[in-house]
C-alpha cells in the first residue's frame, strides 16, 4: 500500500491480540519502498503502537531521523519501546535502507528486562545495532492495551512514511532468522502466535 508521506495512515483499533506484544518476546516484520523522507522531522513511521509522537506508552518502528535538520539518516531503522520513566532507542547499521528499493525489515525483542536488546534484521541478515540516548529506558514495563496501532504514521500525522509498505506482521513470539527469511517469501506461512497480518496490497 502506497502512503503519500503527508496525511496517509491505517488505524487498527486498540485490541486484546495486538496488546503487548513484546510481553516475553514479539517480532514485528514488514515490506518497506521508500520514496522519500515522509513528513515531521524526517522520522518516518512504519508502525507504532502508541497514542502519541513517541513511544510513551507502547512502540514504534521507524526510519531514524534528525529532529533539527530534518534529513532521514542514511538507511537507519529505529525500533523505540516506552517504560514508565523513560525510553530507549535502538538504531541499526547506517546505509542498509536506500530509497528507491525494496527491503524487508523485522524486530525481535522482549522487553519483561529493560536490559534486553532487540535483534534487528534487514533484508533477513541480522545487522548490528546499537542504542541511542538516552542509553536505556527505565520504569517499568508500560501496558499498551488501550493504544491504537497506526500503520504509515504516527497518530497525529506528525512522522508519516512516503513510500509502500506491505505485509506487516506482529507475533506474540520471538521468531527465528529462518522463520523471518520463510515470511520474507511467503507471508503468512507462519500463523502460530500471529497475532496480526496485513497484507496492505492494492488491487487496480
Amino acid at each position: 500500500m502506497r502512503f503519500d508521506g503527508l496525511d496517509d495512515v491505517v488505524t487498527v483499533t486498540a485490541n486484546v491480540s495486538t496488546t503487548n506484544i513484546f510481553s516475553g518476546g514479539g517480532t514485528i516484520l514488514a515490506w518497506i519502498y521508500r520514496i522519500g523522507a515522509g513528513g515531521g522531522p524526517g522520522r518516518a513511521t512504519i508502525c507504532q503502537k502508541s497514542g502519541g509522537v513517541g513511544p510513551g506508552v507502547g512502540w514504534r518502528l521507524g526510519i531514524r531521523g534528525d529532529p533539527l535538520s530534518g534529513v532521514v539518516f542514511s538507511g537507519v531503522l529505529r525500533f523505540e519501546k516506552g517504560f514508565t520513566t523513560s525510553n530507549t532507542f535502538w538504531d541499526s547499521s547506517p546505509n542498509l535502507l536506500p530509497v528507491l528499493s525494496w527491503h524487508h525489515v523485522a524486530v525481535t525483542y522482549d522487553d519483561n528486562n529493560t536490559g534486553n536488546v532487540p535483534f534487528i534484521f534487514i533484508d533477513t541478515i541480522l545487522t548490528t545495532s546499537h542504542q541511542s540516548a538516552p542509553a536505556l529506558g527505565s520504569g517499568a514495563i508500560t501496558d499498551d492495551t488501550a493504544a491504537h496501532l497506526y500503520i504509515g504514521s504516527t497518530s497525529g500525522l506528525t512522522r508519516t512514511f512516503g513510500g509502500f509498505i506491505n505485509h506487516l506482521h506482529l507475533y506474540n513470539k520471538i521468531l527465528t532468522q529462518g522463520e523471518i527469511r520463510q515470511l520474507s517469501t511467503m507471508p503468512g506461512s507462519i500463523t502460530d502466535k500471529l497475532v496480526g497480518y496485513w497484507p496492505l496490497i492494492e488491487v487496480d
